[in-house]
């Protein structure tokens, strides 16, 4: 056995090959190996169908993977493979992703896997989610954010999925809760988030009162599950708008890069609007100035019950 990774972004191998050089338990797709040093994914989007994997995981609109962790029946727990997931990642042991090779390409004999790359886990590590297991009850699942190191190496496509265009769905923006309700959903929104949530009901209000109509768009990548979601789309105006609750640098550089991003997905898809973010106050002037020189409007608000378009 190696004591270093052999394997490049690309190589195909079978996972009998992978074992045999790094070790780890060939009886599980989650693993650890190099004597617990790193840590081994194997993805199989046709075997984990009949375990209820495939409800949350594949590629996502915004670049990370989610992949449902083991246990086959009931709820899953936090113990073998999936404590070791975490574990590898609180030790910054290296993440090896490999996934079935594409339908149609040169398989090697045996079970044969592609290397895709090395991946941490984002923030927050995993969720927890409802899936049904293998006998089709529903049980908690604990579905892994798994953000690429090298995204220009980082290629799944998942099976039976055609690469498309790009495409946006409009639909009205809906009025968003500001209140923790624990026990009604597996992940309470955080005081961060309803505080965002309370900003956005109120410019909400705000444009209808005045007879204008608030919008979003689902924005759906190719070969990706989920979709990018801008907090507002206001067609009258032609803009897109990302909110951010506090005027602090963070938040502001934040909302800089998603709303160009947003306003150049749309762009792609034909559809013009200007990018925009809503802000509870005015930020610093070297923020503003930013702003203005990447072309984006800032939406400042101004209590009680106004908003001031810069």
């Amino acid at each position: 056995m190696t004591r270093t990774f052999p394997f490049i972004p690309g190589q195909e191998v079978t996972k009998s090959a992978v074992h045999q050089a790094v070790g780890g338990s060939d009886q599980h797709a989650m693993t650890s190996c190099l004597s617990r040093t790193a840590f081994l994914i194997f993805y199989d989007p046709k075997a984990g169908k009949k375990f209820g994997y495939d409800l949350w995981e594949g590629e996502q609109a915004d670049g990370t993977f989610s992949y449902t962790g083991q246990g086959v029946r009931g709820d899953q727990r936090m113990r073998g493979p999936n404590l070791g997931l975490v574990r590898a990642a609180q030790q910054n042991s290296p993440i090896h992703f490999f996934s079935r090779p594409e339908p149609g390409a040169k398989r090697l004999k045996g079970n044969p896997y592609t290397y895709v790359g090395r991946v941490i886990l984002g923030e927050p590590m995993y969720e927890e989610q409802v899936a049904p297991d293998e006998d089709g009850r529903n049980r908690r699942v604990f579905v892994f954010n798994l953000v690429p190191i090298d995204p220009a190496d980082f290629v799944v496509k998942p099976l039976g999925r055609d690469p498309g265009a790009i495409r946006c769905e409009f639909r009205s923006s809906p009025e968003l809760p500001e209140v923790a309700q624990p026990g009604s959903a597996l992940r309470v929104p955080t005081a961060t988030e309803l505080e965002e949530n309370k900003l956005q009901n109120r410019f909400r209000k705000y444009l209808i009162d005045r007879g204008e109509t608030p919008e979003t768009v689902d924005i759906k990548l190719p070969n990706a599950k989920g979709s990018l979601r801008p907090d507002f789309i206001l067609r009258e105006r032609g803009i897109v708008i990302e909110v951010k609750p506090t005027i602090s640098r963070e938040n502001v550089r934040l909302g800089i890069g998603q709303v160009l991003d947003y306003a150049h997905l749309l762009k792609l898809d034909g559809k013009n609007f200007d990018p925009a973010i809503l802000l509870p106050a005015k930020p610093k002037t070297d923020l503003v100035s930013l702003a203005e020189s990447l072309g984006i409007r800032l939406i400042i608000e101004r209590p009680p019950s106004e908003f001031e378009f810069v």
